[in-house]
């Protein structure tokens, strides 16, 4: 009988050419160059500004899954077990007529060197898995778990000191004498009861834009707990966005607990035809220093404008950011974008007192290019970001536009101006990757704000007038990456890759933490590729 039963399971677990549909395909720049380009033509109507991108309206266009069996292995021996599992596909699955499941596993094996640095080896181990499946057809879910410890280069070591943060992945504890111990836990549901709604609830990230950064919502902040409504209907999309955020500061805590605040989200996009697309947004972010509020009813109306209902509930109870942005494809696989988003403004004082700091808004333009110059597989973007001082801040410690210690949308807060260049190629299974981040920060020196740390009140700003971007210690900062990369399986983007990054961090004046810092960091591992991790900063 146990022989018996054994047989069935091993008979379920099979090798077929479907893949486990959970809804929503994973935040990575890596993975999404797989496709990418064919969601740009110029005859293409998709919702690109939306991700995490759901699988089913990618489908649509391009079978995602086929484009990734182009790049399988053929031979007997990755027919095997064995052979697929390692280079071809999931590790494990169960494939059922009401019932999908894939398991993965997460590695990131990596070591490397900071020249002329006391940081000397770094290192990155963590293992963990990458659940994924299928209940009937209109349930799908997936749940990963991480367990890490790391020492970085110096430069993100310092970060994490400062901040007790690893950018984007959690709560840094001590390991060793020079390291860092942390977990990351990531699980959604999605219910899909027909083609005009989709309902998503877990514990994740969410972004809004077509560029590397987002001045709405970004994913370089730790997950958190989400619940989404996604409506598509004619040409449009319209999300509903309900999250709680967390203020790791110790001076914050109630009863040794992390503070808790929310957010809601509305984002409209309209593709006013196959080319040209409009979209709206606006959050509000609220909590209590005083005391530890709960949900505001007024806010949770999926269908309401906020700044209206943040006057009638007292004009300090809660903070409001909108925004706009607009991309058009001038022709296949070319499109411009941009976005320009508003926390505070006074009409009166835009002309007559630009310098006022009150006004606090941000600006993106920029490019992506897929098959660059008839190069099938290159991919090029060019983009520009400037967001004001105080942008993402506001009076209340807790109602800034920031979670567990990082800003939500652009991950160097406020008061800069920065330059993104981009490129990728592959062929078969080899990727070559180059980026480079420039740009000027206005840096704080201790005890001052000059606009950058969104967790600083703005009611401690230095002055009110003749405000400019890069006030403060102006500090110039250059982050060069290279990577060369194999991929070993497609299925779940494991790669073998060599890089190299390069910093140059000079303030204009060496006073306190903020000192010049040359960096050149050199890293070789094994790597799962599934989510975007920063550290151009």
């Amino acid at each position: 009988m146990k022989l018996r039963l054994l047989g069935l399971f091993l008979s379920a677990i099979v090798f077929q050419n479907a893949n486990a549909q959970f809804e929503f395909l994973p935040l990575s720049n890596e993975s999404e160059n797989n496709y990418n380009h064919q969601l740009f033509s110029k005859s293409t109507d998709f919702h690109s500004s939306v991700k995490p991108y759901r699988r089913s309206e990618v489908n649509e266009i391009t079978n995602r899954d086929s484009v990734i069996k182009d790049k399988y292995y053929q031979g007997k021996f990755y027919n095997t077990w064995l052979g697929g599992a390692v280079f071809n596909e999931d590790v494990l699955k169960v494939r059922t007529t009401d019932f999908d499941l894939s398991i993965n596993p997460i590695f990131n094996f990596n070591g490397g060197m900071e020249m002329n640095s006391d940081a000397g080896n770094t290192y990155v181990n963590t293992r963990g898995l990458f659940i994924e499946g299928r209940i009937g057809e209109e349930v799908t879910f997936f749940t990963s778990f991480t367990e890490n410890q790391a020492r970085y280069a110096g430069y993100v070591n310092s970060f994490i000191e400062d901040s007790k943060v690893v950018p984007g992945q959690g709560f840094a504890r001590d390991f060793k004498e020079d390291a860092y111990d942390f977990s990351n836990a990531y699980g959604m549901v999605s219910f899909t009861p027909n083609k005009f709604f989709n309902f998503s609830l877990g514990q994740g990230k969410q972004f809004f834009g077509e560029g590397y950064r987002s001045l709405f919502v970004g994913d370089g902040a730790f997950n958190y707990p989400f619940f989404k409504i996604e409506t598509t209907v004619w040409k449009i999309k319209y999300v509903n966005l309900w999250t709680q955020q967390r203020d790791i500061r110790k001076p914050l805590e109630v009863n040794q607990a992390f503070r808790k605040k929310w957010t809601s989200m509305h984002y409209l996009s309209w593709n006013v035809n196959s080319r040209l697309n409009i979209n709206l947004f606006e959050s509000v972010i609220y909590g209590a220093d005083s005391n530890n509020v709960g949900l505001e009813a007024s806010f949770l109306n999926p269908i309401i404008l906020y700044r209206p209902i943040e006057f009638s509930n007292g004009s300090d109870a809660a903070n409001v950011i909108i925004g706009i942005g607009s991309s058009y494809k001038l022709f296949n696989d070319f499109q411009v974008y941009g976005q320009f988003s508003l926390d505070e403004f006074v009409k009166a004082e835009i002309f007559t007192q630009p310098g006022s700091w009150r006004n606090k808004f941000s600006a993106q333009l920029g490019f992506k290019y897929f098959n660059a110059f008839k190069v099938d597989r290159l991919f090029l973007q060019a983009e520009y970001n400037s967001v004001r001082p105080y942008m993402y801040s506001h009076d209340k410690a807790l109602t800034n536009h920031g979670h567990y210690g990082q800003p939500m949308a652009h991950t160097w807060g406020g008061n800069f101006n920065e330059f993104v260049l981009r490129s990728n190629y592959s062929i078969k299974r080899w990727v070559a990757e180059f980026q480079l981040n420039f740009g000027i920060v206005g840096n704080d020196t201790s005890g001052s704000n000059w606009g950058k740390d969104i967790y600083q009140s703005y009611n401690n700003r230095e002055m009110d007038d003749n405000n400019k971007i890069g006030q403060g210690v102006t500090t110039n900062i250059v982050v060069v990456d290279a990577k060369l990369a194999y991929i070993v399986n497609p299925s779940y983007n494991l790669r073998v890759e060599a890089g190299v990054t390069a910093r140059q961090f000079n303030p204009e004046v060496n006073v306190g933490s903020l000192k010049e810092d040359n960096t050149l960091w050199f890293h070789f591992g094994l790597r799962t590729a599934l989510f975007n991790n920063y550290y151009d900063f």
